[in-house]
């Protein structure tokens, strides 16, 4: 693979593999999954999930910093979408024995951009941030069996905007460690706030944080 666009044509399924995988340092890349679905053979059951039967432990999508993944669903792998650095858009990502989506793999690494994105039914969270850089907005996050949003390694980041409902847990935690500065703003969530920088601006269950 080389820098370009992708499109799928038709949806992937997969077994005990890794789904889409680009590797580091090719420049822009944009997989567009153009309507379809990344399928792994993991599946999640409960509102919010409860358990899954765990058939691989691999990703559905792996895109590291100056990829772009949009437009379809990825589920059923142990995480969604492995990005560091990563763009997302118009993705609905569930089922997952995991999380949804997990930016970094340290607290120095890129984190990730999501927008317009759903994290649904996935077994520990919607979407994991770590790292500097993190945006995740206009998205939702409900069902999952943790937190529907967690930033408890996130250095900087802005999440705004989203729905997040009827998560296990704490339903939406945005811890800051080393010093982080995040940004916690417009958000409506149907579970106490807990954590991040000021919840003022944001809605719980109809009413002001």
């Amino acid at each position: 693979m080389s820098s370009g666009v992708y499109k799928l044509t038709s949806n992937l399924t997969v077994g005990d593999s890794h789904g889409i995988l680009v590797n580091s340092g090719l420049g822009p890349v944009e997989i567009d999954l153009n309507g379809y679905a990344v399928i792994g053979p993991n599946e999640c059951s409960g509102e919010p999930v409860t358990k899954c039967n765990e058939v691989t432990q691999e990703r559905g999508v792996i895109a590291p910093d100056g990829v772009s993944v949009k437009n379809g669903s990825v589920s059923g792998f142990e995480i969604g979408v492995d990005c560091t650095g990563c763009r997302m858009a118009n993705l609905h990502i569930s089922d997952n024995t995991r999380s949804g989506a997990t930016a970094g793999v340290g607290a120095n690494e890129t984190g990730l951009i999501a927008r317009n994105c759903v994290f649904e039914s996935n077994l520990y969270y919607g979407v994991r941030l770590k790292g500097e850089g993190n945006l995740v907005e206009g998205s939702i996050a409900r069902f999952n069996g943790n937190a529907g949003i967690t930033g408890s390694n996130a250095v900087s980041g802005v999440i705004r905007n989203n729905t997040i409902s009827n998560n296990e847990g704490t339903g939406e935690f945005v811890g800051i460690n080393f010093g982080a500065n995040v940004l916690v703003t417009g958000n409506s969530f149907e579970r106490a706030f807990n954590g991040g920088v000021s919840a003022d601006d944001n809605s719980c269950a109809g009413e002001k944080c």
